[in-house]
């Protein structure tokens, strides 16, 4: 799957607009080594630089609430129909996702729940 890079305002326009569509959002917080936490939830944005994660964390269902300041990130984007079919036969509810890869070399994934068939 290759991501393309966005702009920091753009991406989280797009994150926007997933809470505007009230798609359900799973987060996941990776460093280099592991993933260190992840769960569903929500997300808000003030549509310049900060990313709020409130999810309940998988591992033992406790709510966790994060800012995070993601202007000096690297912002991506990606589609899961661009992997390869392994990939879409294990995480093919979720079409589209974007990444922020921190400056202390984290990265924050969050993965958008494909929408509902219309009516």
């Amino acid at each position: 799957m290759t991501p393309n890079t966005l702009d920091i305002r753009t991406a989280l326009a797009r994150i926007d607009a997933w809470c505007r569509e009230a798609r359900p959002v799973k987060v996941a917080v990776v460093s280099q080594l592991a993933e260190i936490d992840s769960g569903w939830g929500g997300v808000q944005t003030d549509r310049a630089r900060l990313l709020r994660l409130v999810y309940e964390r998988d591992s033992d269902g406790e709510e966790v609430d994060q800012t995070f300041d993601v202007s000096g990130a690297a912002a991506s984007e990606s589609s899961i129909w661009d992997a390869a079919r392994h990939h879409q036969e294990t995480f093919g509810h979720f079409d589209e996702s974007i990444s922020f890869a921190l400056s202390d070399g984290r990265v924050l994934l969050l993965m958008c729940a494909a929408r509902a068939a219309e009516n």
